[in-house]
């Protein structure tokens, strides 16, 4: 089974085609994957910095994944993302195939301008 999140309209079909073999051959849930090239902090609740994950295992999950549908939790479908963390966080592996720049999330005034002058040809990835 394929899920996508619409909030990604221009992941390019090659993260298709490479989480879906990934699915087919000895995986069962698979999912692009990006590494993080920020600095992310952790902050206490009164917004005092706590601490520096290592950003060397740190990635950054996109859409498309692949998932064998006997796996597919019933509300997949609300969050693909979500159903990654449950199914790691139950112990089951999900394995990561090399994600893509343009499989950003537009959620934002400023992702919509970016993805529009993607579509429009006058910034290339």
């Amino acid at each position: 089974m394929l899920l996508h999140d619409a909030c990604r309209p221009l992941a390019p079909g090659e993260l298709a085609a490479a989480v879906v073999e990934a699915v087919r051959g000895d995986h069962a849930m698979a999912v692009p994957a990006l590494p993080l090239t920020d600095t992310v902090k952790s902050v206490d609740d009164r917004g005092a910095v706590t601490g520096t994950p290592d950003r060397a295992t740190l990635r950054v999950l996109q859409t498309p994944m692949a998932v064998r549908a006997r796996m597919l939790p019933a509300d997949a479908c609300d969050d693909p993302l979500d159903a990654v963390r449950r199914h790691a966080a139950a112990g089951g592996e999900v394995w990561t195939v090399t994600g893509h720049p343009a499989a950003f999330a537009v959620r934002s005034e400023w992702d919509l301008e970016l993805a529009e002058l993607i579509a429009n040809g006058r910034i290339r990835l």
